[in-house]
């Protein structure tokens, strides 16, 4: 061990190389999903003038994960808690769906 390099020195060059394995096991859908869920537990954002509703946005998340069949379950289960009251809202939902595909889930919905 070189003499330059305390005991102090060399905890703080190897902090993090074994103590981060709970980091290492987060995958990308992990987070893409946490982040979707929250996204769909609100009712809308507004920006600069502009309004998004919490689904929309999760449901453009969801697009994003790479596990299809995880998304698609998620997906469906964010479509079962989103209120559709009426035609307009029936009709982009359906819209969104097809357009990050997931035709599926949105024919599920206009049955």
């Amino acid at each position: 061990m070189p003499s330059f390099l305390n005991q102090d020195d060399l905890m703080v060059l190897s902090y993090g190389q074994n103590d981060n394995t709970a980091l290492d096991q987060i995958s990308k859908d992990e987070v893409l999903e946490a982040y979707a869920d929250k996204l769909g537990d609100r009712d809308q954002f507004e920006y600069n003038g502009n309004s998004r509703k919490g689904w929309e946005l999760a449901l453009e998340v969801f697009s994003r994960m790479q596990d299809n069949k995880r998304t698609r379950e998620r997906v469906s289960r964010l479509l079962n808690k989103t209120p559709v009251e009426t035609v307009q809202q029936v009709d982009r939902v359906i819209t969104l769906c097809i357009d990050l595909g997931f035709e599926d889930e949105g024919r599920k919905l206009a049955a």
